[in-house]
């Protein structure tokens, strides 16, 4: 735009010269602040503005998608864990259990059985297996156990004399073998 248009030759009050800019269509600013921007700048940087906010938007979208997926798998994690956790005490408590029945075959008491738990356990190692640890603890703590019955090894009555001994009778001509617990029962029926 040419000023000298709105002046012409001559000069100008400032209502004429408010009349010929209106006139033009012309809007008149203070520059000096930087506060005026051309159009074709704003709407450029308007357009950007709202590229801008696009982006941020999808961008914030997508995290909190991840952050959605990031609790998720952390509560998946934490139930891992808690049922890792409930797995391992249960697997504990069957090995104890397994033990625990193993040391009763073996003659162990009841009473004492927990007690012999704890220290062949303590025995067991990388080099010691538990069957292994058991058999040197029970042979080096022979009181903890009772010989269990088998075959060759029958269980012995608890008789008054302390024993299983026999003892020979021979009346009216016939032998026979009797236990001393026999004659006992025997004498304490026959009266």
């Amino acid at each position: 735009m040419d000023l000298k248009g709105l002046f012409g030759d001559k000069g100008l009050t400032y209502a004429e010269f408010e009349k010929a800019v209106a006139s033009k269509g012309i809007k008149l600013a203070d520059v000096s602040g930087g506060e005026y921007v051309s159009k074709e700048k704003y709407d450029a940087q308007v357009a950007v503005a709202k590229d801008w906010k696009t982006k941020h938007k999808t961008l914030s979208d997508s995290v909190d998608g991840d952050e959605g997926y990031k609790t998720k798998l952390e509560q998946l994690e934490k139930e891992r864990d808690d049922f890792k956790g409930k797995y391992e005490t249960l697997e504990g408590e069957k090995t104890t259990l397994e033990r625990t029945s193993k040391l009763g075959k073996l003659g162990v008491g009841e009473k004492y059985s927990k007690f012999a738990l704890s220290e062949i356990n303590g025995m067991v190692n990388d080099n010691v297996d538990f069957d292994t640890a058991s058999k040197k603890w029970i042979a080096d703590n022979s009181q903890f156990v009772t010989p269990v019955p088998t075959e060759k090894n029958p269980p012995i009555l608890n008789q008054p004399s302390g024993t299983n001994s026999t003892i020979t009778n021979t009346e009216n001509g016939k032998t026979a073998v009797s236990s001393k617990m026999n004659n006992l029962l025997h004498g304490v029926f026959a009266h």
